[in-house]
């Protein structure tokens, strides 16, 4: 048995073995994230020059059984690892039946000795068979590591495994008013109208992308995006989803948009793919934000999905307090920080003083512009906080 591995590191490389990836990937590929159009769009949109894309690709006697998508960084003069997709997509090794250790053992020991990264931090699934591997390999090779849990992580969960009508029973009468009440609300507000694009649907990318950044300029994350003009991960979403493969499409994908009185104020995009739809991206127009048009337009789309039964189930990619409304069950994440025990050690100090503070910023954020948010900081203790006059 003959086991090679190789590192790609820009996108014309990744073009060599393309063909070879996109068969692997469809087969063992557990989400849209992890299939070749979205790879290699996430090189692209992630490398510069602090941060370098590197694919390692483990095959054994010419095949490839595994995978693991990575991008190298650097931070106060150490050289790191994780993985090239942002913790919501689910990044993950994807890897053949029976190569898991092997693939693993592999891409550790090429980025902690041949890349010399003193670091690898891994976000996973708390359930994935990877992450029990994972924590094998480092025991038994004396590999240092560390285990993070995080809320911000977490993602919600829906099964699609009975009708809309029951799954609203078992819901509860508390959530079936709630939802009357924002049917009500909508029908008060004006004329309305929900329009669903499916994949092109005769319009082009660019008007969908139009309409969809048209919405997220009026929604209370622009007060934010301190002067950004272009929200990166749409374009991805939208560009990777597009492609196809002789002409036959590789992830479905569902855009809900909601006008009110003609003009566009709320959407939803979902991807589909191996049962499971993926709340990708969603916003509304923050002047109504008292009609819950959020929550409408949301509710159109889960509504639909049910009804259609195209799915198994719905991720939303998130845990916030609007997807915990849907009655949603929590799927946990952990991060791992592995690496030399040195750096490990200084790293894991470092990286907890970081997370605390991101955590804080991002929660502040959150509970500053969304209300819906589970408590509030008033302006002293915000003040106390960041220590201002």
């Amino acid at each position: 048995m003959k086991v090679s591995a190789r590192i790609i590191t820009n996108t014309e490389e990744l073009s060599e073995d393309e063909n070879d990836l996109d068969v692997f990937l469809k087969e063992y590929g557990e989400n849209p994230f992890m299939q070749l159009p979205f790879i290699r769009n996430a090189m692209d949109r992630n490398a510069s020059i602090t941060h370098i894309p590197a694919i390692v690709i483990v095959r054994v006697d010419g095949e490839i059984v595994g995978l693991a998508p990575l991008i190298l960084r650097r931070n106060l003069g150490i050289r790191y690892a994780r993985f090239l997709t942002e913790y919501w997509a689910s990044p993950n090794f994807v890897i053949k039946e029976n190569y898991e250790s092997m693939t693993m053992e592999t891409v550790l020991h090429l980025v902690l000795k041949r890349l010399n990264s003193k670091l690898i931090v891994l976000d996973l699934n708390s359930d994935s068979p990877n992450l029990r591997g994972l924590k094998r390999i480092c025991v038994s090779n004396n590999i240092p590591f560390f285990e993070q849990s995080h809320q911000f992580m977490d993602h919600g969960v829906i099964s699609v495994s009975c009708s809309w009508d029951d799954y609203k029973k078992l819901c509860g009468r508390h959530f079936r008013r709630k939802l009357r009440q924002i049917e009500n609300k909508m029908n008060k507000g004006g004329k309305w109208k929900l329009t669903v694009i499916e994949n092109n649907n005769e319009y082009s990318e660019e008007a969908i992308y139009d309409k969809i950044l048209a919405i997220e300029k009026l929604s209370w994350k622009e007060k934010i995006r301190q002067g950004q003009t272009v929200d990166d991960s749409i374009i991805w979403f939208l560009k990777s989803s597009s492609s196809t493969n002789n002409n036959t499409i590789i992830i479905k994908r569902k855009i809900w948009f909601l006008e009110l009185n003609n003009q566009p104020v709320a959407y939803a995009m979902i991807l589909q793919y191996k049962g499971t739809a993926y709340m990708a991206k969603t916003s509304f127009a923050e002047e109504y934000r008292e009609l819950s048009l959020g929550k409408f337009v949301m509710y159109a789309a889960i509504k639909d999905l049910f009804d259609k039964k195209e799915v198994q189930k719905i991720d939303f990619l998130t845990y916030l307090p609007i997807v915990e409304f849907w009655r949603a069950n929590c799927l946990k994440r952990v991060r791992i920080i592995l690496g030399s025990g040195i750096f490990v050690k200084q790293e894991y100090a470092k990286s907890i003083f970081r997370t605390a503070v991101a955590r804080l910023n991002h929660d502040n954020r959150r509970e500053y512009y969304m209300p819906t948010a589970r408590t509030q900081l008033n302006e002293d203790k915000r003040k106390s906080i960041f220590h201002l006059p």
